[in-house]
Order: structure tokens, then C-alpha cells, then sequence
């Protein structure tokens, strides 16, 4: 399995967390609802953003997605950046990068959203 590649900088201090829902609801004509799991494990999907990406990560995190990842069609380990635990993940949309400022070599923005698989 590929590794998130290492990066020279961390994540913005914001960090998304969200549970998958996981639940079968069926509503009866009394108002009553009645919920059941619909999944035996519940994934959770983390978003995560790099506000001023240096050049040299860009590049770094482009070729994983693209070369490694063949464009995000493989799982991958990433290690959470708050409690280091590792997660075996699957990017969940494309990668997508904003060109920011120009001084040393550039710098770039880029939200990235990985779920549990």
C-alpha cells in the first residue's frame, strides 16, 4: 500500500472530521421512525487544507496522485496529523491546486479530502 508522501510543511490548524451515515430510517404514519445500521464498519472521511503549499510539495503531491495513485484510483496510508494514527484511505474527489503568490518558487492552496476504506 502507498504512504501520503511527506511533506515540508503541516496542514492548516483546521481539520474535518465527518462519520459516514450509516442508518436505515424508516418513518410509519404515527410519526414514529425506526432505525436500524445499514453498514457493519462506519468510515469517516477527513478534509484537510494547505493554505501556502510551497512549490516543491505541490509537485510532490501531484505525482502521488497522479503517477502513484494512477489519478486517486488506489488506497493509500495517511497518518492523521493531530493523533499519528494511520488510516487506510482513498482520495474522494480530485486533487485541485490554486496558484497563491510568487515568491520563492510559488506557492499554492489545496483542500484534500481522504475517507476511510
Amino acid at each position: 500500500m502507498y504512504t501520503f508522501p511527506v511533506l515540508t510543511i503541516q496542514p492548516s490548524i483546521e481539520l474535518d472530521e465527518e462519520y459516514e451515515d450509516a442508518r436505515i430510517k424508516s418513518s410509519f404514519e404515527n410519526g414514529s421512525e425506526l432505525m436500524r445500521p445499514k453498514y457493519t464498519k462506519n468510515r469517516r472521511t477527513f478534509t484537510f487544507r494547505y493554505d501556502l503549499l510551497p512549490n516543491v510539495d505541490k509537485e510532490s503531491l501531484a505525482s502521488f496522485y497522479e503517477t502513484d495513485l494512477v489519478y486517486g484510483t488506489y488506497t493509500f496510508t495517511w497518518v492523521h496529523p493531530k493523533t499519528s494514527a494511520n488510516h487506510g484511505v482513498r482520495f474522494v474527489d480530485p486533487l485541485k491546486f490554486t496558484y497563491m503568490l510568487d515568491t520563492d518558487g510559488g506557492y499554492w492552496k489545496t483542500e484534500v479530502k481522504v475517507r476511510e476504506v
